[in-house]
């Protein structure tokens, strides 16, 4: 809580955008570099840094790119080229590449103020904290420190920054004796400035590492004291929640069991409240913990499974950040490709059209060759963007229909830590049959959907064959039971016997999966989600209904059309890529078929599909 808290307002004073750094910075992205002057591309390039600080990758790129444009004697603008480099990769978690910028940052801004030295200086302390090296966090520091001995307010404020981050660093690293002795020189001076809000939150931190050293009554003083200060402030949920956590493990070092539960019980009524996940997951074990405690095995489960479920869908949020990230990388390389690639030819029609007296023959024989080469080209363009059109369509397709299956195991896996620890081994052998049905059907989806994937030559293959629709919907209720579990969903299929229809079978599959993965998302707990289909009319009618909290009109229009990449969470924070229904509705019409929705918003949403019946 402290670096997060520290850093960010350190950095505020130097490097934080002002508000609406979202739409400046797509404006700024947009602008062709190309054709500016050196000190017109070098603005939009600091502008562009300035408002990317939350955005690791467009800070790489652009950091880079004011390393290249900027001159070797220009060495403001390469120093803050390196800093925002180094920031970036730190953010990362590449501690050593963020060193190497930060180092040279400080070789080429050894003529600039000791303002912005000191800065990299507590970057640099803070990264060796990070890596375990507690004697250059100490030295980088100290160094830091003096740098602020100017007398100037501001630079005392920075000061005492730089003395919490230190003793955070000994705190990360064990070192709770110099940590406690920092923390204090930090309160001490913080006190001496009138500046409450800090000296508050480094009360909350002394607490902590009292707490460590076993004083528990100093402990419990100093966080109740901070928590007292942040809750009358009613602005910082996160760091609220935090401080109720530590004062809960001193109750429950003291023995004082139900002021502990009360405190986590509190904290976890703001963290629902506030939607923070991690604090909801944190808060979730430590409730498991004290019900362990006092024997109270059945409510101890109940809080470990919110804890999983939590934690899993962290878990998978940051993997799809991840997933969005390479791809913002991609976007923001071909965007550049792209105005090189109008630059140059637009220079080429300048020299053609100044030679044009002169070469008329030579312009005749040019145009047809350029002629010629538009139309290769356009041609090209419009198979590669079929192709990737494709790709990302089959991406989202496996990511959808894997990520289900694939988030149960981290459910089953604690489970079995669980009763391994509560020596209630005879659930073992029920859930080992479970992992096996569940990996046998997770490997035979992820075959068919490989297979089907190296099949495509631009465009998805369409096999159409006769088709028992019950046994999809038992296939689609098994894979997808763990997902229904973890949520407490009830999941049927009711399908009438003997009911076949004439489509592409992984086509089938992905439409199925898709709509009822969208309804255990948006169902919330103890709701159901039911499969049921039957012959109307020479076509397989199917519906899939949940109880879930409905589709708000204003979307209705656009529900099946590729409008935009945006998802919507599910009741427990889930996240989608944002194609499913898109596909579902592509897939049906490619199979002769048709799909409509009914629903209201709370009383939840019915997808009926109609498929072509097999011919006798």
């Amino acid at each position: 809580m402290t670096t997060r808290y520290t850093l960010l307002l350190l950095l505020t004073l130097l490097l934080s955008p002002s508000a609406g750094a979202s739409d400046t910075l797509d404006s700024l992205k947009g602008i062709h570099l190309q054709s500016m002057d050196y000190e017109e591309k070098i603005k939009v390039l600091k502008s562009i840094l300035l408002h990317s600080v939350n955005d690791d990758d467009s800070t790489i790129f652009y950091g880079n790119r004011l390393l290249e444009e900027a001159r070797e004697a220009d060495h403001p603008n390469r120093f803050w080229a390196n800093v925002y480099l180094g920031q970036a990769y730190k953010s990362q978690g590449s501690y050593e590449s963020a060193l190497e910028y930060l180092f040279e940052a400080l070789r080429v801004g050894e003529h600039l103020t000791k303002k912005d030295v000191a800065m990299v200086n507590s970057l640099i302390g803070t990264l060796y904290g990070k890596i375990g090296d507690v004697e250059k966090l100490a030295h980088y520091f100290n160094l830091c420190i003096g740098q602020y001995e100017t007398g100037d307010h501001q630079d005392s404020v920075r000061q005492v920054i730089a003395y919490n981050n230190l003793a955070e660093g000994y705190y990360n690293n064990d070192y709770l004796d110099s940590s406690l002795k920092y923390y204090q020189k930090a309160e001490f001076f913080a006190q001496e400035l009138k500046r409450e809000y800090l000296t508050k939150v480094i009360t909350g931190n002394i607490g902590m590492v009292n707490a460590r050293l076993g004083n528990l009554d100093l402990a419990e003083e100093q966080l109740a004291d901070a928590l007292e200060y942040k809750s009358s402030m009613g602005n910082d949920a996160g760091t609220i929640t935090t401080y109720q956590f530590h004062l809960a493990d001193v109750y429950f070092q003291k023995n004082q069991i139900n002021q502990a539960r009360e405190l986590v019980e509190e904290a976890l009524e703001l963290a629902h409240q506030r939607g923070l996940k991690e604090q909801i997951s944190d808060g979730s074990l430590k409730m498991s913990e004290l019900y362990t405690h006092v024997g109270d095995f059945e409510k101890a489960l109940q809080f470990y499974q919110q804890h999983i479920v939590y934690r899993d869908s962290i878990r998978n949020l940051a993997m799809i950040q991840s997933l969005a990230d390479m791809r913002t990388r991609y976007e923001v390389g071909q965007k550049q490709a792209e105005v090189d690639v109008l630059t140059a030819e637009k220079r080429i029609q300048q020299l053609i059209m100044l030679a044009i007296g002169a070469f008329a023959l030579v312009l005749v024989v040019l145009a047809g060759i350029i002629y010629k080469y538009y139309q290769t080209k356009s041609r090209i363009n419009r198979e590669l963007e079929s192709l990737n059109q494709t790709k990302d369509k089959f991406f989202s397709i496996i990511s959808h229909d894997l990520r289900g299956p694939v988030s149960s195991f981290f459910g089953i896996s604690r489970m079995i830590k669980f009763l391994v620890q509560t020596k209630e081994t005879e659930q073992l052998m029920v859930i080992a049959d479970d992992i096996d049905e569940s990996v046998e059907r997770l490997s035979n989806l992820l075959d068919n959907l490989l297979t089907w994937a190296m099949q495509q030559q631009g465009h998805f293959p369409n096999n159409p064959e006769k088709l028992r629709l019950e046994e999809m919907a038992d296939e689609i209720v098994k894979t997808l039971g763990n997902m229904a579990k973890a949520k407490n969903v009830e999941l049927s299929a009711r399908v009438a016997e003997n009911l076949e229809v004439w489509a592409d079978k992984n086509m089938t599959m992905t439409i199925l999966r898709n709509l009822v993965n969208n309804a255990l998302k948006f169902t919330p707990e103890k709701g159901q989600v039911r499969i049921s289909a039957k012959a109307v009319n020479g076509l397989a009618v199917i519906r899939i209904a949940d109880s879930g909290v409905g589709i708000p009109k204003s979307k209705l229009d656009m529900l099946f059309k590729f409008h935009d990449k945006k998802s919507t969470y599910g009741t427990a924070g889930e996240k989608g890529l944002g194609l499913g229904l898109q596909l579902v509705h592509e897939f049906v019409e490619m199979n002769g078929g048709s799909i409509d929705v009914e629903t209201a918003e709370s009383m939840g949403t019915t997808f009926i599909v109609r498929l072509p019946l097999a011919p006798s």
